[in-house]
């Protein structure tokens, strides 16, 4: 019993066409492929001692799509890839397929091993002729620059032009970072440095004849770089109970450059950092409080003795400090 259908493809597939053909004798004749086994019954074909699948006026086989009636575990394929080396079906007594890509040659053989299993159909891609394969890609950008959540689109390039098989799948080294889209999409995630990288193939899950090209994407935070910015003023500031009056300016321009982030960049300053700041103001109050009251008159380079810190006053002034004139 044999059950034909012929299709043609398109988009990347322009040129592949492919033929179904179901079996349930040892060998059967399609239009284009005659599939042997050594093996039948009514419910198909074994695959245990091989299977071969034979172009009939010189098909580029491209790829075999079996359906099955149980596990099947492909421990061999005459031209093809098996990336892990051995294709598994997993569950018993159902219906399961499994897809063989093959490198555009004219016979396909296969064997499996642990079980039986019957082989129903076959869906057999082909091409008429020898494919063109992929000798090269390029990408519009070899670097992108980008702030966070910004985005940029990546163009590849195949050649020679007329490929058969032009289709690209990209991947980022670091999704933290960027990622990209199906389509070349690269969208910045956080500060950081990834590599974007598109990939063309001839159709097959051999990855020897790849062609790839990749670009560095570079990803700023202008809203980190402004919070560091302020934490490192909070840094350089000494610990409450080293504060001294000559750490006011200090003090004071910690608390402006903090004032002047927006909501957000405040939000990257944790409570943490921001209590060193509190901490060094409430002592330059306390020193500013407890030392000079007033001004007034004329001094010169007066020392004073105030909350266990010493103090050169200069200036030509004379100065109160807690009530007591320095005289």
């Amino acid at each position: 019993m044999l059950v034909l259908l012929l299709a043609a493809l398109t988009g990347a597939w322009a040129q592949e066409a492919f033929e179904t053909i179901a079996t349930t004798s040892a060998s059967v004749n399609g239009t284009h492929f005659t599939i042997t086994s050594s093996s039948a019954d009514a419910n198909g074909m074994h695959a245990d001692a091989g299977i071969t699948v034979t172009a009939k006026s010189g098909e580029y086989i491209h790829k075999v799509v079996i359906t099955c009636d149980q596990n099947a575990n492909l421990v061999t394929a005459d031209n093809t890839s098996v990336s892990s080396g051995t294709k598994t079906i997993s569950g018993d007594n159902t219906t399961k397929t499994i897809t063989v890509r093959g490198v555009y040659a004219n016979t396909f053989t296969f064997t499996c091993s642990d079980n039986t299993p019957q082989f129903k159909q076959f869906v057999v891609y082909y091409f008429a002729s020898a494919p063109v394969h992929v000798t090269g890609i390029a990408l519009n950008k070899a670097s992108i620059d980008l702030e966070v959540n910004g985005t940029e689109t990546l163009t590849a390039t195949i050649t020679p032009n007329d490929a058969t098989y032009k289709n690209v799948t990209w991947s980022t080294s670091d999704s933290r970072v960027a990622t990209v889209s199906a389509d070349g999409v690269v969208t910045a995630v956080a500060a950081g440095s990834a590599t974007i990288t598109a990939t063309a193939t001839n159709g097959t899950d051999d990855t020897a004849d790849d062609k790839t090209a990749t670009c560095t994407i570079t990803v700023t935070d202008p809203d980190q770089e402004a919070a560091d910015a302020v934490l490192a003023l909070f840094d350089a500031l000494p610990v409450a109970d080293a504060v001294t009056l000559d750490n006011k300016e200090a003090i004071e321009a910690a608390r402006a450059a903090y004032e002047a982030l927006t909501d957000e960049q405040k939000a990257l300053v944790t409570p943490e950092d921001l209590a060193k700041l509190t901490a060094a103001e409430a002592a330059l109050a306390a020193l500013e409080s407890n030392g000079v009251e007033n001004v007034q008159g004329d001094r010169k380079n007066t020392k004073v003795l105030n909350n266990g810190h010493i103090y050169i006053l200069r200036g030509d002034k004379t100065y109160t400090v807690q009530g007591q004139e320095i005289k």
